[in-house]
């Protein structure tokens, strides 16, 4: 080895022996399948007995928001902007959609979703938790320097899921 052979340049190309030595692998190539993203969406119901709805509130085992009972202050601080309801919305996990959009709860016909929304409904029934959230009552609006009692009707919505556009 010489003086001038540190200033050769060697070559990154392998030797005639080393580019036979390589072998594709013919392993199956597994297909990626695009990830499907689903949107919470809230369908408003339509209400047809509210007697019977009220009813089955009162015996609804309704968990108390600990924020109602708050002091003033403390809701001012909190809240402010806000309405504090006395309970948390209830969740009904079993209800029927019939084809007309009917909405059943407890075997009671209580109200109606639009037709539109009765195919999204049921699939999403099969496919992920679908639920009727049940909210209303009593609450307290928090504005920046006082806080006001009231009280709404009672309101369902359907909360399902849709694939994301």
């Amino acid at each position: 080895m010489g003086i001038f052979d540190i200033f050769k340049k060697t070559s990154n190309k392998p030797t005639k022996e080393e580019s036979f030595a390589y072998e594709p692998k013919n392993e199956p190539v597994e297909e990626i399948k695009p990830v499907v993203r689903y949107e919470s969406v809230r369908a408003r119901v339509t209400i047809e007995d509210m007697e019977a709805l009220e009813r089955m509130y009162e015996d609804l085992p309704l968990t108390p928001d600990a924020d109602y009972e708050d002091s003033k202050r403390d809701l001012i601080e909190n809240h402010e902007g806000e309405r504090v309801w006395e309970y948390l919305p209830y969740d009904f996990e079993e209800f029927q959609i019939e084809d007309d959009g009917g909405l059943l709860l407890n075997g009671v016909r209580v109200g109606s979703v639009s037709k539109n929304w009765v195919k999204a409904i049921r699939h999403s029934m099969e496919t992920h938790k679908t639920t009727v959230e049940l909210t209303g009552g009593k609450y307290k609006q928090v504005t920046e320097d006082d806080v006001f009692k009231d009280e709404t009707d009672l309101h369902l919505n359907v909360l399902y899921y849709r694939k994301k556009k």
